[in-house]
């Protein structure tokens, strides 16, 4: 008879095939019954691997980017992103290190860290290159599916995570300031200057900041994140600047609570929200030594220098007082993949564009009129028939405000 199990393992098999890959899809999409036996099983690595190993090298300089395949990628990804419990085990496999990975040594990670990781540098890479508002609205909300059961989250991911509310809100911030200084005829004649422009930077900024919130306020508990807490607290000087924004001041004033609670007793200074960070890290290490303000005193009586060690059982001792009802309840901002009414406006010149590179004959590319040239390499914005076959939609509540894709 018909094996699910059997086809699951072909499938990752012969990933990252690009024909497979669009066939993972279309299963996962179509097929009840191998979705619900991807999502259940104990090796979400089997699956997860390949295509964020995929992701991640097409994200080198050197690869010549489809960007039809990223669409793929994140699509699959989004939907796996919508089970919790695919998320929590995938934060319970560890990989002793991840040598594919080129951005840095990743050593003793779970694959749900590895995941936010390549999530970020897609994001990352999004806003540096391709500016795709669908690439952008998909590795965020798939971030913010995974939010609540955030396990043990690898150092790396953590700091990555704050690095992109950093990013994330410097654009904001300078978007917004040269807006004010443009005069109403360079309003008018930019597309970078619009409201439309502004609005979706809010939006994005808001999403990363919901997806913190949520991390923070899971249910399994900051003793289980504390290096998410540490990230937080080294990285705090960059939620100052946003604080008493109005469309912001709600999410960051949580930020600053957990600064405060975990904060407490690492600066003889006064409240950890008012002052510099005494975590000064260096960028390329995973275990360092913060110096602290002189007057304060280290748990082992040394004056000035606290180890991670000793900041990480400062945050652990501190989690046991840390009540995470001392949050303003913010909803999770949960997604869900769903197909459009016209996907063939994708699929249709995407499948027929493998079978051009795959059939072993010789095309003549001024002759070929069904496939969109925009399929290979030319930016999103030049591809509005790919935007219109797929979509994202929030399932949840009125108060998360981030968009769908552009149609």
């Amino acid at each position: 008879g018909f094996s699910v199990r059997r086809l699951h393992d072909a499938l990752c098999a012969r990933l990252p095939e690009e024909a497979t890959l669009v066939l993972l899809y279309l299963l996962l999409h179509g097929n009840r019954e191998l979705l619900d036996h991807a999502l259940s099983r104990s090796d979400p690595d089997a699956l997860l691997l390949p295509l964020l190993r995929t992701l991640a090298g097409m994200l080198s300089p050197a690869c010549r980017l489809r960007t039809s395949r990223v669409y793929m990628l994140l699509i699959i990804l989004l939907m796996l992103s919508q089970d919790g419990g695919f998320v929590s085990t995938a934060h319970a496999v560890m990989l002793p290190t991840v040598p594919w990975f080129k951005e840095r040594l990743l050593h003793d990670i779970s694959v749900g860290s590895l995941l936010v990781v390549v999530l970020v540098r897609t994001t990352q890479y999004n806003l540096s290159r391709l500016q795709d508002l669908y690439v952008q609205t998909n590795c965020l909300a798939a971030l913010a599916n995974m939010a609540p059961c955030f396990k043990r989250i690898h150092p790396y991911a953590a700091r990555s995570l704050v690095t992109l509310y950093d990013v994330l809100a410097r654009r904001f911030q300078k978007l917004e300031a040269r807006r004010a200084h443009a005069s109403p005829v360079e309003l008018a004649d930019s597309d970078e200057l619009s409201d439309e422009a502004l609005g979706s930077a809010a939006d994005f900024l808001r999403m990363a900041l919901e997806v913190l919130n949520v991390a923070l306020a899971a249910q399994a508990g900051l003793q289980q994140n504390e290096h998410l807490v540490y990230a937080v607290l080294e990285r705090q000087r960059v939620f100052a600047p946003l604080r008493g924004h109005e469309l912001f001041w709600d999410l960051i004033e949580n930020v600053f609570r957990v600064i405060d609670h975990f904060g407490a007793g690492l600066s003889g200074q006064g409240p950890a929200s008012t002052k510099e960070s005494p975590l000064q890290l260096d960028k390329d290490s995973d275990r360092r030594t913060p110096p602290l303000p002189t007057t304060a005193r280290s748990s082992s009586g040394s004056d000035g220098v606290w180890s991670v060690d000793l900041v990480l059982a400062h945050i652990g001792e501190a989690s046991r007082s840390w009540k995470a009802d001392s949050l303003e309840h913010v909803p999770d901002p949960r997604f869900t993949y769903e197909q459009e009414s016209a996907p063939e406006e994708f699929f249709t010149p995407y499948i027929w564009s493998l079978v051009r590179d795959r059939s072993g004959l010789v095309w003549d590319p001024l002759r070929v009129v069904l496939l969109a040239e925009e399929l290979d390499d030319e930016p999103a914005d030049a591809l509005p028939a790919l935007l219109q076959g797929v979509d994202v939609v929030e399932d949840v509540d009125e108060h998360a405000t981030a968009p769908g894709p552009p149609a």
